[in-house]
């Protein structure tokens, strides 16, 4: 699927945008692995190894 804007419904849940206009803005590559930690996996976030983010 080449659009990643989100909104595709799977189950009873819709699907976040992985692709927006300013994301990075601001931000470093720290504050983006610490910002992807912290909401991942979305049933139990923070709950991986460091390894399993990349």
């Amino acid at each position: 699927m080449d659009d990643l804007s989100g909104g595709v419904v799977f189950g009873m849940e819709e699907a976040p945008a992985l692709r927006r206009d300013g994301f990075m803005e601001g931000r470093d590559l720290n504050n983006v692995f610490t910002f992807i930690k912290g909401t991942m996996p979305a049933d139990n976030p923070s709950t991986l190894v460091d390894d399993a983010y990349r």
